[in-house]
């Protein structure tokens, strides 16, 4: 159906509404007892017993008649009603503000907007039933800055007046952190973080961002990306922390540190990224306090937090710091035990 066929349809539809519902005694002349502001607050939809809705005071007496097959609650001064499987709003009066033709619309009041649906593709109107977004898009999101459109499969974004921000360009959206407005948007199969619907802050990512690191106090959370194939870290902002350089990037089994990968060869990233080991073992370090156990070309040693080896002869150390089903397996020399108690003292000096 052509734009002007569609026109003429809607035309008639809106006559034959306006003539019926007429006859029903909807419109104003009807209703001149009816104070909008005791309206508002006491009046309630309800059920006549012959199957369609009014409004009714405390007392049960209707003060809109029930000639609603539907009839929601009104917000504020304003209420969605249905006639014959179309959607329409009413005022306090009882008067139709926008007219029963929508297949659908959403929930809103006087100072928002609605989305509304009319021959299977959505719109938004005013609270004059004005036309701010035309029925163009297969769906319409709500957004934190206002909407999001889809249009041809392409999402664009909306301000909260119904003003366009980006054009239809997104594949997909997804929300990454909405206390910063943050959110992850695909184009041309790459990701990256849009901020308030407006700003595109990264881009060029092979997917989307993956929690890896809560924030504390006001600061973002932080997150694994990969771009080049490589996986890096990166804040919520996109800004990267740790390059993309590694084939990957785990949290300990401690949650004192993150485990890389890089070319079959393993390392060590602190919680504050900065790197500890340069994934050039052999075997996958493991962590107890500030020592670090190590197997490199089928040697064991030990190095601490900040990368240096303070012992050569480590076989003893290496099953000290294994998870608990080894510890048992070997005694560990006293020299031992004393050598990492200083050690550990000294790096928490430093």
């Amino acid at each position: 159906m052509n734009i002007s066929l569609r026109i003429i349809f809607v035309s008639s539809i809106l006559l034959a509404l306006t003539v019926n519902l007429n006859a029903q005694g909807v419109d104003a002349p009807k209703l001149k007892e009816i104070k909008g502001k005791k309206l508002l607050e006491q009046v309630t939809p309800l059920k006549h017993k012959k199957g369609l809705w009014g409004y009714a005071n405390d007392e049960g007496k209707y003060v809109i008649k029930p000639v609603f097959t539907e009839a929601c609650p009104f917000e504020g001064n304003l209420a969605r009603v249905n006639v014959d499987g179309k959607w329409g709003i009413i005022s306090s009066n009882g008067l139709f503000i926008v007219e029963p033709i929508y297949e659908s619309i959403a929930e809103y009041s006087a100072d928002s907007l609605a989305v509304v649906s009319l021959f299977s593709k959505y719109g938004l109107i005013n609270a004059k039933g004005q036309h701010i977004q035309t029925n163009c898009y297969e769906e319409i999101q709500y957004a934190d800055y206002g909407y999001r459109g889809i249009q041809n499969g392409k999402y664009n974004t909306i301000d909260s007046k119904g003003a366009e921000i980006l054009p239809p360009q997104f594949d997909d959206m997804v929300m990454l952190d909405r206390r910063r407005g943050l959110e992850q948007v695909l184009k041309d199969g790459q990701w990256g973080v849009l901020q308030n619907g407006r700003d595109i802050l990264a881009d060029g990512f092979d997917d989307k961002l993956v929690l890896l690191q809560s924030g504390a106090a006001g600061q973002p959370d932080l997150y694994t990306v990969h771009q080049g194939g490589k996986m890096g870290i990166v804040t919520s902002y996109g800004q990267f922390v740790v390059p993309c350089v590694y084939d990957d990037i785990v949290p300990s089994l401690s949650g004192q540190y993150y485990l890389t990968t890089q070319d079959g060869k393993y390392g060590a990233i602190s919680l504050k990224m900065t790197e500890l080991i340069a994934p050039i073992l052999d075997k996958r370090p493991y962590l107890g306090e500030d020592i670090f156990t190590v197997h490199d070309n089928g040697s064991f040693y030990a190095v601490n937090s900040r990368g240096s080896v303070p012992f050569e002869d480590c076989a003893d150390l290496y099953y000290m710091f294994k998870p608990d089903e080894y510890a048992a397996t070997t005694s560990i020399p006293a020299w031992s035990k004393n050598a990492i108690i200083e050690e550990n003292q000294l790096a928490r000096q430093q």
